[in-house]
Order: C-alpha cells, then sequence, then structure tokens
C-alpha cells in the first residue's frame, strides 16, 4: 500500500469544479480505481506557505506519503485594497518557506513534487466579489509567485510540474479557481508526471 499526500490551498481543495473533484479527486477516482494506493488532500481553502508549514510536519507524520505534491502560493500573492507591494506573504517570505517545506518533505521520502501556480483572470480579480477585505489577485503578480516556485524547487532537487501555460481564462470558474475543464487538464498533467512512480 503506497499514499499519495497533497498540500496546497482551495485549488488543491477543488473549488470552483462543478463536478465537485478538483484536480485531486480526479487523480483518486483513476489511482484508486486501478491500485491499492490512497491519495490524501490536505488542500485547505485561503491557505499561504505560511499556514501550510504550520500543519505540514505533523500531516506528513500521520499521513506517511511515498509521494508527496506541494501546491501553494496563489494566496501568498494576494493584495489587498489594490495595493500591490503588500502581498498576503512577502516574496522572501514565500521562497523561505518553500524551502522549510521541500526540506520536511524530502526528509519523509524521495518523491516530492511542487505543483506551479495557474493563471488569473485580471478582469474578475481585482477585487475579489467575495469578502470585505477587497482581496485581489493579478496574473503578473501570481507569475512571479511561480517562479520562485520554480526556481526553490531547482535548488531544493524537487520536482516541478509546470502549470502556468496550461489553462486558459475559459478554464476558469470564477477567475482564479479552475472551473471542471480546467481540474481535468490539471489532473492530466499531474498524473502524467507521477505515473512512472505508480508501479
Amino acid at each position: 500500500m503506497e499514499n499519495i499526500g497533497v498540500w496546497g490551498d482551495s485549488i488543491t481543495y477543488g473549488a470552483g469544479d462543478e463536478e465537485s473533484l478538483g484536480w485531486v479527486g480526479r487523480l483518486r477516482r483513476h489511482i484508486e480505481k486501478n491500485s491499492y494506493i490512497e491519495i490524501y488532500n490536505l488542500g485547505i481553502s485561503g491557505e499561504t506557505s505560511s499556514d501550510l508549514l504550520r500543519r505540514f510536519a505533523i500531516e506528513l507524520k500521520s499521513v506517511r506519503p511515498e509521494i508527496i505534491l506541494i501546491a501553494i502560493g496563489a494566496n501568498d500573492a494576494i493584495f489587498k485594497k489594490g495595493i500591490e507591494q503588500e502581498r498576503q506573504v512577502s516574496p522572501d517570505r514565500y521562497k523561505e518557506n518553500l524551502r522549510q517545506l521541500f526540506s520536511l518533505a524530502k526528509a519523509a521520502s524521495e518523491q516530492v513534487f511542487a505543483v506551479g501556480l495557474t493563471i488569473a483572470d485580471d478582469a474578475c480579480t481585482q477585487p475579489m466579489p467575495w469578502g470585505k477585505e477587497e482581496k485581489s489577485y493579478k496574473m503578473a503578480i501570481l507569475k512571479e509567485y511561480d517562479d520562485a516556485l520554480r526556481a526553490v524547487a531547482q535548488e531544493a532537487g524537487v520536482a516541478y510540474i509546470d502549470m502556468w501555460n496550461l489553462l486558459t481564462i475559459q478554464d476558469l470558474a470564477d477567475g482564479i479557481h479552475p472551473n471542471a475543464a480546467g481540474y481535468e487538464k490539471m489532473y492530466r498533467k499531474i498524473y502524467e508526471a507521477i505515473e512512472g512512480l505508480l508501479g
């Protein structure tokens, strides 16, 4: 029996998918149907890399995964009230959080993957329509964080799965979360990256 642990935010959780699966649910449906591997979705809506770091070590011990997927960063890139320079988690803090996350992950498993950030539709995300905090996402800022994720993953010897050019605006449910078609694309790309490890 092998375990796959997936950590991240609302896109990991599957928010926006009218089929209520997300990419992790699609991965689970495919893999668990054909093997004895169990997949744990530990995505939490609104999570930043700082939030994830606070819970990661204890959850690693609980899940004991042979394969680890980390998909975090979109909420780190949030800015409020239109002030782009004031991010929810600064780029430098984000990089340091990733270094710690990857170090913990690699101590637990040799098979660690960083799932890249996806695009946003700037016309729908500045600010987002929900909440009172005027939270905004911007494609250029998300790309900055995705580039940081790629660089730190390479530095740490972690496999990076590029999602940046995978989706189009039509694949988004609300400007930031994928719809069913978007999650299907993500699932296929991620499954392709880990397929060779599944036996």
